[in-house]
């Protein structure tokens, strides 16, 4: 089950994964480690020196959603990442993780996304 945020809580010392580092991806991933977190990396096109020198690993999207408490999607959309985020990946991403889609909806299968959507009078 995924959260929604209502209160903050300490990003120093976890895991934050980021799908797609392009350039908004790779400043993402620069601001979590700024943080102290742990930054995971998937990417069909890495760009490994800058990962190397930013202290960014980049994974499979298997380890990046069973590692990651917080997912951030920074992909656009094309015929491989519809839907990249369905009830099976859902399924893989680690318990109490939180989802950060500032990328297209469709990314994310839209029969997920009504659970996936904050309930504020129950967070």
């Amino acid at each position: 089950m995924l959260h929604c945020v209502a209160v903050g809580f300490d990003l120093h010392g976890k895991t934050a994964g980021i799908f797609g580092t392009g350039k908004i991806g790779r400043v993402t991933a620069q601001i979590f480690r700024g943080f102290g977190c742990r930054v995971l990396a998937h990417d069909p096109q890495p760009m490994l020196e800058w990962a190397a020198e930013h202290g960014v690993s980049y994974t499979s999207v298997e380890t990046l959603l069973a590692e990651s408490v917080v997912v951030s999607l920074h992909l656009p959309l094309m015929p491989e990442t519809h839907h990249l985020l369905n009830v099976a990946t859902i399924a893989r991403m680690k318990p109490g993780a939180y989802l950060v889609n500032t990328s297209r909806g469709k990314l994310v299968e839209r029969r997920i996304q009504a659970e996936l959507r904050c309930d504020r009078a129950t967070s």
